[in-house]
Formats: structure tokens, C-alpha cells, sequence
């Protein structure tokens, strides 16, 4: 059986488009694999040319990891050698929006699709680092999502786990999901993403202890008094980052009184007229757009300095306020692979205002200070760069 160069020559195009001879792939009668490659004066026959397959599965994990979850769990059919290599993947993304027909998508039992979200974690066998969940609207309080996130908080201990709520310009009515009590307060949880979500009360997120990152994106609440609760709840914030609004005003400020916090991104923070904000490790402090008056932001962090006035450029103008430190910090992290990503992304706003403090007796400091700078491709609006003074000059 031979299958021709000709036959098959748009998936060709896309495979081989090195300038290198097309293969004709022939089998055997031992049922091996061949692959002839034709020239002008001559053809090549090799044996056994499935190299990838003999590779060892830390090797073959690599490269799926380069798939999407969806074309990694194809793998499996392609033989016997790939039939279990997915399962060991350490991150998993399930993106229901691929699956969108019409608007009677239920998240239940009888939605083939959430029942195989719910067969795939089950024959996971690997260790599972991370989870992306993006759902579509649904109908009835079934549970499949709250089931979903005990399969992986209790049964995998994924570390984390982002969850978002997409509903398109077809689902005009707001709906609600009611998680779980402590749903989403599991010991192995380190990182936690919401998007989308009215957060009724703050019991899914009681004693959440271990809790290092924790971003609100759209999320709506029916007090400010629901997202204080939570924020006392989560000690050990690193990472906070809030795009949060309330059903109704109050007098009662959004308090973040974190002492481990590094870094702090704020936007969109609608019907929250003040913001108290108490930590003595804040590194990175990110205001996407202002939303309180300046004399309603009480601002105690004494490893930040600048001297700029937020208010003077506008309210949808992006502060940054950055002390640059030597030390290694999920802050930085955090900074350079997402604010800095959600600063430059299409619609964005085209300005920003930074404020740098920085030791320039430090190389890697100022090393970090390069790095941030040659982020920025937009224009800087206002640049402030304050020089520390170094324990040497101190001493001296």
C-alpha cells in the first residue's frame, strides 16, 4: 500500500515547508514503516523512521505541552506507545467556547462535553500543576462545576486553578453560580483566577491560608463587605490583583491589609468609592485606572516611594510604582509575564506613568531596571526614577 506525494500534498505544504523532498510513506509486509525520499536521480529507503515514539515520556511530554489539551488527547490513538502519554501532562486547559452550538448548552450530565471534562480529569494519572476551566452559561444549579473543582482541589491537589464564566453577546440575561462552601479553600491551592462571577458570599473562600495569588477579574459582589471577608481570609497573598465591582455603595472602604504582599494591580473597581491599603512588603503597585478620589486612597507601604500625583494625567492613565529589588520575587514574575502582557494587548490604553526606585550600586537591580524599561514599547507619559540610598553610603 502506498500512499502518493500528489495525494496528500496540502498537509505536506504544512509539514515539510523546508524546501526538503516530500516522503511517500509505504508499508511493508511486516507492516513497518518506510519512508522513501524521492529525488531527481535518486531514491532513499529508510527503516523504522518513528524516531519520536522510542523517545522517553519526560521527552514526549514536552512536546505535547506544546498542543493544546484537546490535540494532546488525539495523541492517543496515533499507538500504543502514545496511548497514556497525555495523562501524565501537568497542565490541562478545557475551553468550552470551541463547543458552543446554540444557547441550550446545559453544564450538566447530559452536555457531552462536561461529561468528558469530568472523564478526562478522572484518567489523569500524572501530577496536575495547573487547570484552566472557561465555561459556557448553563441552566439549573447541577453542580458539574463544583464537582469538577473537588476532582481537582481534593483528588489531583492541583496548585492552580483558573476559572472563568465566558457568556457572548447571545446570553443577555446575568446568571449566577453558586459555589460551593470552602469550595475553593483546599490546602493545596496556591493560585487562584476567577473571571466573570458573582461571588454571592465569601464562604467559598474561608481559611484560605495557603493562598498565594489570588486575582478577581469581573467580579461582581452584592457588598464591598463580601470581598473584605475573603481578603481576611487569605493571609499569605503575594499576588493580588483586583478588577472587582459591588451591587451597591458604602461608606465601608476595600481593605487590603496583606503583610506579605508584593504586588497589588487594580482596575475597575466600580461602586467602591475608598481603598485603604496596609502592607510592609509591597514591591509593585499597578493602578490600571483610578476610581476613588485621591483624598479616598490611604496608601501605607513603606518599601514604595515615588512623589507623582496619580490624579494629574487622568484617571485612565496606568500608574506603575515599582521598587526594583534584588531579591527573587513572584511580584517580578508576575509583573513581567501578565501586567506587562494586559498593558500592551490591542485596546489597551496607549500611555502609562511609571515610578522606578532602584540601587545603583546593585548590579542586579539595576540589571531588573533595564529589564522593566525595555518593556515598554507605548510612550511613557511620566517617568520617575528615584535613587536608594545604599548601605554603603549609609555606613559612610
Amino acid at each position: 500500500m502506498e500512499r502518493s506525494s500528489s495525494s496528500s500534498s496540502s498537509s505536506c505544504d504544512k509539514v515539510w515547508n523546508l524546501g526538503l523532498p516530500y516522503p511517500t510513506f509505504t508499508l511493508a509486509n511486516d507492516d513497518k514503516p518506510y519512508l522513501i525520499t524521492v529525488s531527481d536521480d535518486h531514491s532513499v529507503k529508510v527503516k523504522n523512521v518513528d524516531w519520536i515514539s522510542k523517545l522517553p515520556d519526560d521527552v514526549l511530554l514536552i512536546i505535547l505541552s506544546r498542543l493544546s489539551t484537546e490535540e494532546a488527547i488525539r495523541t492517543s490513538v496515533v499507538s500504543k506507545r502514545w496511548e497514556h502519554v497525555w495523562n501524565q501532562m501537568s497542565h490541562l486547559v478545557f475551553d468550552m467556547r470551541k463547543n458552543i452550538i446554540n444557547s441550550n448548552n446545559t453544564l450538566d450530565g447530559s452536555n457531552p462535553v462536561a461529561t468528558l471534562i469530568t472523564q478526562v480529569i478522572n484518567n489523569h494519572r500524572g501530577h496536575l500543576e495547573s487547570c484552566v476551566i472557561i465555561h459556557v452559561p448553563y441552566q439549573g444549579g447541577n453542580g458539574m462545576l463544583n464537582s469538577w473543582i473537588r476532582l481537582l482541589s481534593c483528588v489531583k491537589r492541583t496548585k492552580v486553578l483558573t476559572l472563568r464564566y465566558h457568556y457572548g453577546t447571545w446570553d443577555r440575561k446575568f446568571k449566577t453560580f453558586n459555589f460551593s462552601p470552602d469550595s475553593l479553600s483546599h490546602p493545596s491551592l496556591m493560585s487562584l483566577s476567577l473571571h466573570s462571577y458573582f461571588l454571592e458570599s465569601s464562604h467559598p473562600l474561608r481559611n484560605c491560608s495557603n493562598l498565594r495569588t489570588l486575582k478577581l477579574l469581573s467580579i461582581v459582589a452584592p457588598e464591598i463587605g463580601v470581598f473584605n471577608r475573603v481578603l481576611a481570609s487569605c493571609p499569605c497573598l503575594e499576588v493580588l490583583v483586583l478588577g472587582i465591582c459591588c451591587f451597591k455603595k458604602s461608606r465601608v472602604p476595600l481593605k487590603i491589609e496583606n503583610k506579605k504582599l508584593k504586588l497589588l494591580q487594580v482596575s475597575s473597581l466600580e461602586r467602591i468609592d475608598a481603598i485603604e491599603v496596609s502592607t510592609t512588603s509591597l514591591d509593585i503597585l499597578a493602578i490600571i485606572d483610578i476610581c476613588c478620589r485621591r483624598d479616598d486612597l490611604s496608601l501605607q507601604s513603606p518599601q514604595l516611594q515615588f512623589n507623582r500625583n496619580f490624579w494629574v494625567l487622568g484617571p485612565y492613565v496606568p500608574h506603575i510604582s515599582y521598587n526594583i529589588s534584588e531579591e527573587k520575587s513572584i511580584g517580578n514574575e508576575e509583573f513581567v509575564n501578565t501586567i506587562y502582557g494586559e498593558l500592551l494587548r490591542p485596546f489597551a490604553n496607549l500611555y502609562v506613568a511609571l515610578s522606578v526606585s532602584v540601587d545603583l550600586m546593585n548590579p542586579t537591580e539595576v540589571e531588573r531596571l533595564r529589564q522593566v524599561l525595555g518593556l515598554w514599547t507605548r510612550k511613557i507619559l511620566e517617568l520617575e526614577i528615584i535613587f536608594k540610598v545604599c548601605a554603603y553610603i549609609r555606613s559612610s
